[in-house]
């Protein structure tokens, strides 16, 4: 059975640290928001079934007056998360999908990450080819709004593969700089 991807998200943001239900929403509106977030109702479950399945561990917030649990991620969860992160990615799943593995895609070696990029920048492409020649494959010939979706569609995975590849490409120069400037902030 496929995890819903509001593990992920939760598990991604448990590599952090510990937090609780509420701390994870609201992270998770200021940050990935514009292209993912999940309500209360689905972040709850999530992480009950996380624990169960010993990927995450819950524990009293500290200082808390009432009860609020904090939950952990566990070695089963780090393990969990880096799996999906560099699992091959179904570019069909629409781009929160997609994009939520790039915002997690720090977690990674630089090498790794610019390899996985390369990886979904290639499935993107595929699908494109593959796009191509369904159309070609029509029994009948599309209306001009059926026609616009499908351009839609062409055009939409030519970006995604364009993109991942200038992404990967980029990865040396920015993770040089963020820990050239993580050493300043140091010192």
């Amino acid at each position: 059975m496929e995890r819903p991807v509001t593990d992920f998200a939760i598990l991604g943001f448990l590599m952090r640290g510990p937090m609780s239900g509420y701390d994870l929403k609201k992270l998770m509106a200021l940050s990935t928001g514009q292209f993912y977030e999940p309500s209360y109702g689905s972040i709850y479950p999530s992480l009950e079934r996380m624990a169960g399945r010993g990927l995450v561990e819950a524990e009293r917030a500290e200082g808390e007056s009432r009860l609020r649990r904090a939950y952990a991620i566990t070695e089963a969860g780090r393990k969990a998360f880096r799996e999906w992160l560099t699992s091959p990615l179904d570019v069909t799943k629409g781009p929160s999908s997609i994009l939520l593995r790039i915002f997690f895609m720090g977690s990674l070696e630089p090498g790794e990450a610019g390899k996985t990029l390369g990886l979904f920048a290639r499935a993107a492409s595929e699908r494109r080819a593959w796009l191509e020649t369904a159309l070609d494959d029509l029994p009948e010939r599309p209306d001009f709004f059926q026609a616009s979706t499908q351009r839609f569609g062409l055009d939409y995975y030519a970006f995604l593969a364009s993109w991942l590849e200038e992404l990967g490409r980029e990865i040396p120069a920015k993770t040089a700089k963020s820990k050239a400037g993580a050493k300043e902030a140091k010192a």
